[in-house]
């Protein structure tokens, strides 16, 4: 479908020595499925799994990655039959799309439950390493009725503890860890299936790095547009590979605004140059209710005053390259506005802009500028960060 509803979206922010919170995985946006070069081959594969194992079962290889064939505990109702006619002209890739699989809940609500898959037993995660975990989900059958199949939306979150499944739903969730939950990603985004289509459901990536021997679940929930319509949570498939970290550094001195807001610059995700999403820079601590945007550049670190009297400091030398304005919503005269923008998407839409296409090793410096009417120069800036990009 068109419209991009996001279920509960949430982006937390990190620790700026690192690109993720330990054992908490934090999502970039989510990407239309368009062919079989959306499976990431960036560092090492720990697992890939095709959530079907029913008959018939189907592993297979898209772009040198093979998905073996999988019933997450509880997850007993399954399709092969998802693409419902589309083909996206690889017959691995269409294997992997049109096998699906959800919980085995008999009593179907809208929001659904959460359904819970255990991870940290499919494959060898090393604590203080980082990795991505990369998961489809698409269905492009039409249903009848109120309950068009291809209009549901799933939403990714995780969970850290021992949990309690129940068809395949954990029933605990209260005593466990929630990381931050994905935007929803669309069964169907075109609406459309069979000769022609070219957009077969959508997929998206977490990061998160390993610092504990906790259980660690992959959770989601199901919605629907209209709300008489119910439904089971419902994956097809998931791979999760290490990655290098991205060091992130911050410097420079943010400014301090009218209000007293202190402004500071971090990052969620992996600078992979192999992505096409999920690296997100996000400033925290903006005056609420005012313009700003989010500008890189890769000339090098700066620190020249901004404006006769002010606070702020340019930190990043030019030339620069501004990423687009946005609303840093939060309240009028408070500090909680905020400005987010997922830089590996603005390069993936911008093909023209500064440094691109980027090759690993580059480095880049990040800042964020925003209104602040009664300051000098009207406007203020956060400090700055400095990331390396990885394979």
């Amino acid at each position: 479908m068109n419209a991009r509803t996001a279920l509960l979206p949430a982006m937390a922010a990190l620790g700026l020595a690192s690109a993720a919170r330990a054992d908490v995985i934090t999502w970039g946006a989510p990407q239309d499925v368009l062919a079989p070069s959306d499976v990431r081959t960036n560092g090492t594969l720990v697992t890939a799994r095709n959530c079907n194992a029913s008959s018939p079962v189907y592993s297979p290889t898209v772009g040198g990655v093979t998905f073996a064939a999988f019933a997450p505990s509880g997850w007993t109702n399954a399709s092969t039959s998802a693409l419902n006619g589309s083909t996206t002209g690889d017959m691995g890739y269409d294997q992997l799309l049109g096998a699906a699989r959800a919980t085995g809940e008999t009593t179907l609500t809208n929001p659904s439950n959460w359904g819970g898959i255990r991870l940290d037993t499919l494959g060898t995660l090393v604590q203080g390493k980082t990795y991505e975990i990369q998961i489809w989900f698409c269905d492009q059958r039409p249903g009848g009725g109120t309950t068009a199949v291809n209009d549901r939306r799933m939403s990714f979150s995780s969970a850290v503890g021992v949990a309690t499944l129940t068809s395949g739903n954990v029933t605990n969730l209260g005593s466990l860890t929630q990381g931050p939950i994905s935007q929803g990603l669309d069964a169907d985004p075109n609406n459309f299936s069979g000769a022609g289509d070219t957009i077969f459901g959508q997929h998206i990536v977490g990061t998160f790095t390993r610092s504990s021997t906790s259980q660690l679940y992959l959770i989601e929930q199901g919605s629907h547009p209209v709300a008489t319509s119910t439904l089971r949570p419902h994956i097809t498939a998931f791979q999760i590979r290490e990655v290098p970290p991205v060091v992130v550094t911050p410097y420079c001195t943010a400014g301090t605004t009218t209000n007293g807001c202190v402004p500071a610059i971090s990052a969620n995700g992996t600078a992979s140059v192999a992505a096409s999403s999920g690296f997100t820079l996000v400033v925290s601590n903006v005056e609420g209710q005012k313009q700003g945007l989010i500008f890189y550049g890769i000339s090098g670190r700066a620190a020249s005053a901004w404006g006769v009297g002010g606070t702020s400091f340019l930190c990043v030398k030019s030339p620069t390259q501004r990423m687009a304005a946005q609303d840093t919503g939060g309240t009028a005269g408070s500090c909680d506005g905020t400005l987010s923008r997922d830089w590996l998407a603005f390069l993936s839409a911008t093909p023209t802009a500064l440094g691109a296409p980027f090759s690993a090793g580059a480095i880049v410096q990040a800042q964020g500028w925003f209104r602040d009417p009664p300051a000098p120069k009207t406007t203020n800036l956060s400090n700055a960060l400095e990331f390396t990009l990885v394979p």
